[in-house]
C-alpha cells in the first residue's frame, strides 16, 4: 500500500513538471537559438489565438476524439478545454484529467524534452513508426509520458493516471500519438 501512495506522489510531481514545461514553452522559455527570436513569425506564433494560450496555433482538443481516448483508456473519458497544459480528458464529472495531449511547434529533440519534463524517469526510445523520433518515459513498469516529434511538430501524451505498460498498451499509445501528429499537421 505504501508503494501506491508513493507512486501517486510521483505521478502528481510528474504532472506538475509537465505544467512547468508547458508554461515555459508558452512563455517562450525554450530559447536556445542565437537570440534572434523577435521576428514576425515568432511574434505571431506566441500570440493568443484562441487555443487556450498554449503558444501555438494547434488546437489540442481537435487532435484526438473522446471515443479514441476512451477506447485507449478502457473507460469513458471526455475532453475539457484547451490550455497551456494541452487538452485533458477526464471521466464525466471528474475534476482531474486522466490523460492529456499537448502539441507544439518546436525543433527541440524529444530527449531534451524528456530531460526537462521528468528527469527521474527511465527513457525508452521508440522505433518503427511514422515519426522522426519518439520516447516513452517509464516509472517502474508504467509509461507516464510519450513524446513524439515529426518535423517541427511535437506531441506529448500524459498517461500518468492510466496503467500503460510495455507491449500492446504502449503500441496503442504510440498509435494515438501518431494520430495526434497527423491531425496537428
Amino acid at each position: 500500500m505504501m508503494r501506491k501512495s508513493g507512486g501517486r506522489v510521483r505521478k502528481v510531481a510528474a504532472v506538475v513538471s509537465l505544467a512547468s514545461l508547458a508554461l515555459l514553452a508558452a512563455c517562450g522559455g525554450d530559447d536556445d537559438d542565437d537570440g534572434d527570436s523577435g521576428d514576425v513569425a515568432d511574434t505571431e506564433q506566441s500570440e493568443d489565438n484562441g487555443d487556450g494560450g498554449s503558444g501555438s496555433e494547434i488546437d489540442n482538443c481537435s487532435l484526438l476524439t473522446d471515443d479514441e481516448v476512451s477506447a485507449f483508456a478502457g473507460k469513458t473519458l471526455v475532453h475539457g478545454e484547451d490550455s497551456v497544459l494541452g487538452c485533458g480528458f477526464a471521466e464525466p464529472d471528474a475534476s482531474i484529467a486522466d490523460f492529456s495531449v499537448l502539441a507544439t511547434r518546436s525543433g527541440q529533440s524529444v530527449a531534451d524534452v524528456a530531460a526537462e519534463l521528468a528527469p527521474s524517469l527511465d527513457v525508452h526510445d521508440l522505433m518503427g513508426g511514422d515519426f522522426d523520433e519518439a520516447v516513452a518515459l517509464f516509472d517502474g513498469d508504467e509509461a507516464n509520458f510519450l513524446i513524439m516529434r515529426r518535423g517541427d511538430v511535437r506531441v506529448v501524451l500524459v498517461m500518468t493516471f492510466l496503467d500503460i505498460t510495455t507491449g500492446q498498451p504502449l503500441a496503442d499509445a504510440t498509435h494515438l500519438a501518431e494520430t495526434a501528429l497527423d491531425r496537428a499537421g
